[in-house]
């Protein structure tokens, strides 16, 4: 076995991408007990899942999330996002699912 071969499949992709340090740590937890990964590096792993808790978010992330909260918001009392940045914002976050009832609403709040 190629060490660390799990950090090539897909779905882990998700997780460093993301920066979801509980999707990687959930990662890190799955290859110790597969038994893919050795007790030290998954001991270095959380040494690092640590140092990157504690220094909190990017302080650039507070604009995201405040964006994040009002694109919520709006959602929760039926309107469609308002413009292209809230398209975009909608369709990181959402689904296709989500984004074509987003764009009926859309529709419908047009034909009015």
């Amino acid at each position: 076995m190629v060490p660390h071969e799990w950090i090539t499949e897909p779905d882990h992709y998700g997780a460093f991408g993301s920066k979801d340090l509980r999707a990687v740590a959930w990662l890190v937890l799955e290859r110790l007990y597969i038994a893919d990964m050795t007790a030290s590096e998954a001991s270095a792993a959380g040494t690092i899942i640590r140092a990157l808790t504690a220094l909190g978010d990017d302080p650039g992330d507070e604009e995201e999330q405040l964006r994040i909260i009002e694109l919520h918001g709006g959602l929760m009392n039926g309107v469609p996002p308002r413009d292209e940045e809230e398209w975009e914002l909608a369709e990181r976050i959402f689904g296709p699912e989500s984004i074509a009832e987003f764009r009926r609403w859309q529709a419908l709040q047009e034909k009015r």
